[in-house]
């Protein structure tokens, strides 16, 4: 590659720090900056589809959250206001055997610590926490971050900035001169409980999901199955007008949305004390994603609804496609990046504008809703059998057996 190269990333998150390591795999040297002081541990699950999983297990990270996460045996999807099964995707060995890599749920601290792990262990990748992005000056052959850290400003030099820095990234607003992220109405409700205050028949072998009216509910264990990680979606104007990222909610105040649902679903969010909320945003990955050495992925480039569970996947190939394109043009980097950018466009459209449909067939109300139930009720029949089983996984085929 000659001589050596350094390349500049803002964000430790789940994006971040696998662009590091798939870069360091690639050749280049990694210097990583993050304005906490230490990796996100809030309580959040993240779901890993093969598509992720493929990626992770060649960085050599397979036997490591193979052992942090949980294999569910299906998602199963039910009417959240009459408690009635309407579908399941089968997932398990049968997912592992369609794809040679499992669908795996963990909590996402977990994942971030296995990755922080990882990059610590590689000489060439540095990461400095409570260092925070501020601006950089891009050249023809490179670019010079300069990050504020203890209240003084220090400078990074390299040959390109990738901006990880999440859905409200300045890498996006300061560099890229990005559309900023769009509120979606909607915001996303987290809650661990122990499995020991839970209902001693709380399904804790699969993914549950339950769907109604503007809302829904999604479940699965963490942390050995000794965690049950809830999120609930809910309307933004069940809790408090939400300012910040993140901010609690009484429990009864979003138990008063449910209260028609069905008793499953009202006894299992009862079971939590805390809940916190993230106001859902949205970009387009429609806009502009490069500009000259600096380049955006994960969240910065194309933050979308969760409702394909494709976030942190989606980032992850981000990370894979980022370095190949690399690797393959090092002496270009404004090429190398726009053919990084030219690549992931195309998915991540398809990605996010897909995650947006099955967030209003979640929400579906009335005839339409009652449609969509005979729909998959009659799609997963019994009668069907084995067909139907793969049937349903073969809608997924596009998404789960991408290979890059």
């Amino acid at each position: 590659m000659g001589k050596s190269r350094t390349i500049i990333i803002a964000g430790a998150g789940i994006a971040g720090l696998t662009a590091a390591l798939s870069l360091a795999n690639a050749g280049f040297r990694v210097q990583v900056i993050e304005k906490a002081k230490t990796i996100d541990t809030a309580g959040v699950g993240i779901q890993l589809s093969p598509n992720a999983t493929r990626i992770l297990a060649g960085l050599g990270l397979s036997r490591a959250i193979s052992a942090a996460g949980f294999t569910p045996e299906n998602v199963i999807i039910t009417n959240g206001a009459t408690g009635t099964i309407l579908s399941r995707l089968p997932l398990g060995e049968s997912i592992r055997t369609r794809h040679e890599f499992p669908y795996l749920v963990l909590h996402r601290a977990d994942l971030a610590a296995i990755l922080l792990a990882a990059a610590r262990e590689n000489p060439e990748i540095s990461v400095d926490f409570a260092t925070s992005f501020e601006d950089a000056a891009m050249y023809s052959n490179g670019v010079t971050v300069m990050a504020l850290r203890a209240g003084e400003m220090v400078e990074y030099s390299g040959c390109a900035l990738i901006g990880a820095d999440g859905v409200g990234s300045l890498v996006r607003e300061r560099i890229v001169k990005g559309a900023p992220a769009k509120p979606a109405g909607e915001v996303a409700w987290r809650a661990l409980v122990p499995v020991e205050k839970l209902h001693p028949y709380t399904d804790l072998t699969n993914t549950r999901l339950w769907i109604a009216k503007n809302g829904h509910v999604v479940t699965y264990p963490v942390r050995a199955s000794r965690m049950l990680n809830i999120v609930a979606i809910t309307p933004k104007e069940t809790g408090r007008k939400l300012s910040r990222r993140v901010e609690d909610i009484a429990p009864d105040r979003l138990l008063a949305f449910f209260n028609e649902w069905s008793d499953d679903v009202c006894q299992l969010l009862a079971s939590a004390d805390n809940w916190s909320g993230w106001p859902l945003r949205e970009i387009n990955p429609a806009g502009h994603w490069t500009k000259k050495t600096t380049a955006l992925i994960g969240d910065a480039a194309h933050a979308m609804l969760p409702y394909l569970a494709q976030g942190g996947a989606a980032a992850i190939e981000d990370a894979m496609v980022l370095a190949k394109c690399l690797a393959q043009q090092p002496e270009d980097i404004p090429l190398a990046l726009g053919k990084y950018s030219n690549q992931r466009k195309l998915r991540t459209r398809k990605i996010w504008h897909t995650a947006r449909k099955y967030g209003r067939i979640y929400h579906m109300r009335g005839l339409s809703a009652v449609g969509r139930d005979i729909f998959l009720r009659t799609a997963n029949s019994r009668l069907l059998g084995n067909f139907s089983a793969n049937r349903l996984q073969s809608q997924m085929d596009w998404l789960y057996g991408w290979k890059g």
